[in-house]
């Protein structure tokens, strides 16, 4: 009944290690900055966050 425990244990920390990575590219973090380190010393940065285009 342990093994059963400890299978159901990493089946739930395996998922909530999956929803924080969704989460965390979500909002835009994790992404790459823009390419242009100007943008970042003017703060002439786009309202919305950076996002690398679909695969």
């Amino acid at each position: 009944m342990t093994l059963f425990w400890i299978v159901v244990g990493l089946l739930v920390l395996a998922w909530l290690v999956g929803r924080l990575v969704v989460t965390v590219r979500g909002d835009g973090y994790g992404e790459r900055p823009p390419d242009n380190p100007d943008a970042w010393r003017a703060r002439d940065l786009p309202s919305t966050p950076y996002r690398l285009p679909p695969f």
